[in-house]
């Protein structure tokens, strides 16, 4: 145990050595070409630009990388080539994985709006989210927008977070990093959120398809606009679906007994106002669109991580009840989407751990020794029948 330890303790050391510095030819092309926040004007990103092309570090990397794939071929070279062009910890990095993960996620998005799921073909359509706008909310949250100089810069930053990945000026539910799995194939985040207000709307379905959520998304934001004096900015991130309900976190954390009645509680939206108790959620993210398809291959993900016997997880799901967060608006790059599926869990001590893996093994030897058994016998009776 020791031992696996230090290795990991070496990795990680060499990992913080080779880390890519911030002053990179890498990283100020992402600042000048592709963050949004990368400087103040074009001047600025002009100059990041120059000191970029005059970096010695450019020719080394881009010679590196094409060697690669002229020593090794295409197949075989071109990690090495991204790496050396698109290292991790870069925009142009997370923009490549976030557009791999939309080769299987964007046909069944688009299979489902042509209505080629029968599964789907009861659910709400494009047209109905599109009348289930609220003229009046959408006038008069535009109103308030932009009636200060406030609001007004508010709302240019609220914009531009269509192409950020994580939301700028928008009130972000609080998690606590407890733990982290790393399996391999997922990194899984353990995180504690405290007892929490969160308003609510009931979907349609049971379904991950664009206009379900969509229109739930539609309903629960008219909600909280009025209930909020249309301050835009009191929509928080992320929006969460669990069991057929969306949820928004309340930031003032007024919370409604759901067995009490309440103003809040609406019979045209099936909107309220709920609260959850503190847990803790084990959680992997991902990029791109919300699918069914997608949020099955990642939820199957997080299962076997939490399940992978070589990591020996201290964490087991308490609860099967998925909870599917997305964290940016509508409009936002789709490959840009931060997504996050998880569970609630709760860590068991380390025996009980151990105990389990162990009966576990025991099990598949009883299996084994009970099939080598019954073939012993099968063998055994044949004979004596002769």
């Amino acid at each position: 145990m020791s031992r696996n330890i230090l290795l990991l303790s070496f990795f990680i050391a060499i990992q913080n050595a080779v880390a890519l510095s911030p002053n990179s030819w890498q990283k100020r092309l992402d600042r000048a070409f592709l963050d949004v926040d990368g400087a103040r004007n074009p001047q600025a990103r002009f100059r990041l630009i120059q000191r970029a092309l005059k970096d010695p570090e450019l020719s080394k990397d881009l010679t590196k990388g094409i060697n690669a794939v002229r020593e090794k071929g295409m197949a075989k070279g071109h990690p090495e080539l991204i790496d050396a062009f698109w290292p991790e910890g870069t925009l142009a990095r997370e923009d490549i994985v976030g557009i791999q993960s939309l080769v299987k996620s964007l046909p069944e998005r688009v299979e489902e709006v042509r209505g080629g799921d029968s599964k789907q073909q009861q659910s709400p359509s494009i047209r109905d989210v599109i009348q289930n706008c609220d003229i009046d909310v959408f006038q008069n949250t535009v109103r308030e927008s932009f009636n200060t100089e406030e609001n007004r810069k508010r709302s240019f930053v609220l914009a531009q977070n269509a192409f950020r990945r994580t939301p700028k000026s928008a009130n972000l539910l609080p998690f606590a990093d407890i733990d982290t799995i790393h399996s391999n194939d997922a990194t899984v985040k353990i995180r504690s959120i405290e007892e929490s207000s969160f308003y609510s709307t009931k979907m349609d379905y049971d379904e991950y398809t664009f206009a379900n959520m969509g229109n739930a998304l539609i309903k629960l934001t008219n909600f909280i606009l009025k209930e909020m004096n249309y301050n835009v900015g009191d929509i928080a991130s992320p929006f969460i679906i669990r069991d057929s309900r969306m949820y928004i976190w309340k930031k003032d954390g007024t919370s409604i007994p759901p067995s009490s009645p309440s103003e809040f509680m609406s019979d045209t939206t099936e909107s309220s106002i709920e609260s959850w108790s503190a847990c803790n959620l084990a959680s992997i993210e991902f990029s791109g669109i919300c699918t069914e398809g997608e949020v099955d291959r990642q939820s199957n993900k997080l299962k076997e991580a939490l399940s992978d016997e070589g990591v020996m997880s201290p964490w087991k799901i308490v609860d099967d009840s998925l909870l599917v967060l997305q964290y940016n608006a509508p409009g936002t790059l789709p490959w840009r989407r931060k997504n996050q599926v998880a569970y609630v869990v709760e860590k068991v001590d380390a025996a009980s751990v151990s105990k389990e893996s162990m009966d576990a093994k025991e099990d598949d030897g009883d299996i084994a020794c009970d099939d080598s058994e019954g073939i012993a016998d099968a063998i055994t009776d044949e004979s004596t029948y002769e």
